[in-house]
């Protein structure tokens, strides 16, 4: 499910680290329920932080657009530039390369249930 392709260090796409099946491939996921509090349908999994970056984030797609889920701070951002994954990803390979730009996507279904409120 998720999308195959080289990931930068501190990152994964392994489906065991991303819990593809169970987050992002059940209509109840965590990352399924998270996309519809902000309005999008369908999210396809691109890789999360590993265990040992001290991070605690998911990259997804919806669409054209992709999105880093912030879950220790429950915030995602939508990725403004650069906008293909090979960009985006050469640009998180490179150290001195153009920062990622991103903004911070308003919850649009204060209603929902996100897997912080389980």
């Amino acid at each position: 499910m998720p999308i195959n392709t080289k990931v930068p260090p501190g990152w994964t796409n392994a489906d065991t680290e991303l819990v593809a099946e169970s987050y992002w491939g059940r209509s109840d996921g965590y990352g399924v329920s998270l996309a519809k509090l902000y309005g999008f349908n369908n999210p396809m999994p691109v890789m999360c932080s590993t265990r040992t970056s001290g991070s605690c984030k998911q990259m997804f797609k919806v669409g054209d657009d992709f999105y880093i889920w912030n879950e220790i701070q429950d915030e995602v951002w939508k990725i403004t530039y650069p906008t293909t994954l090979n960009d985006i990803l050469s640009a998180m390979m490179i150290e001195e390369s153009t920062p990622l730009t991103a903004k911070l996507v308003e919850v649009v279904d204060e209603i929902g249930t996100c897997c912080c409120e389980n």
